[in-house]
């Protein structure tokens, strides 16, 4: 081997050396530097951004938005309860035996029971939608056990008295129409509704408690509700069913029989 290649050789393998080593201490640097830390926060400020849950009493119910909750008081004071825990009463006379939020979590429907002071009802319910802004709320009519339609634009509601007597009941199916400020601005009556079976011998046709179905009914969309009816008298009448009420045509239509009880 002549002494040209000899020293080639030796330079090669000095320069793989020498850059391997290189190559390891590039390496082991990389791997021994620290991290730079973050800076703590300053004293008196919080790592968190999250809002804190709001926290509303168990026995109330919270508004859709979950900014407000309502509840009754005493049973005769519709009550309603801000974020911050303040109350503010809405509604207090009679006894209020039922209410729900609009899903606008602005408006209410509530019942309220009365005396009628003599006579036989003994009691009354009325029907009213409070503005929890305003505080004023405005009377729908005589009826209980309302239902509001998943936009808003209508309750279903049993207009009437919550009485019966043999074959008679002295309520019915209504339905108010409210405008874009969630005022009363007509009311749909049973007797409106074309597909309802009608009696010539003064029995009531009604809107039953059904197993698995809100009273008066169940809202299918915005403008069909189901409902369960029934003769007051005539249990195994075939104009018994479940009925879906079309509000925009005002007609209803049996779809099914009555589950049984």
């Amino acid at each position: 081997m002549n002494k040209r290649r000899f020293r080639t050789r030796i330079s090669l393998g000095l320069a793989f050396v020498c850059g391997s080593a290189l190559l390891l201490a590039c390496n082991y640097q990389a791997a021994v530097t620290p991290t730079p830390e973050r800076p703590n926060p300053p004293a008196g400020t919080s790592a968190s951004t999250q809002t804190p849950a709001i926290v509303f009493p168990e026995s109330s119910v919270i508004s859709p938005d979950g900014l407000h909750a309502a509840r009754i008081d005493g049973g005769d004071r519709l009550v309603i309860i801000d974020s911050g825990g303040g109350e503010a009463e809405i509604a207090g006379s009679g006894e209020i035996t039922r209410f729900l939020w609009f899903p606008d979590s602005r408006h209410l429907v509530y019942t309220d029971r009365v005396s009628t002071g003599a006579g036989f009802p003994s009691t009354e319910d009325r029907l009213w939608i409070a503005d929890i802004v305003s505080g004023t709320p405005s009377e729908i009519d005589k009826g209980f056990a309302p239902n509001v339609s998943p936009n808003g634009n209508r309750v279903a509601f049993l207009l009437g008295a919550r009485v019966g007597d043999a074959c008679l009941v002295g309520f019915g199916l209504g339905v108010v129409e409210l405008d874009d400020q969630t005022r009363p601005v007509s009311l749909l009556r049973q007797e409106e509704i074309s597909g309802f079976p009608i009696s010539e011998e003064a029995e009531t046709f009604y809107p039953a408690l059904g197993k698995d179905l809100e009273f008066p009914g169940i809202w299918r969309d915005a403008s069909t509700l189901e409902v369960q009816m029934r003769w007051a008298c005539k249990t195994d009448d075939p104009g018994n069913g479940v009925y879906l009420v079309d509000l925009e045509s005002m007609r209803a239509e049996k779809i099914g029989e009555l589950p049984a009880e």
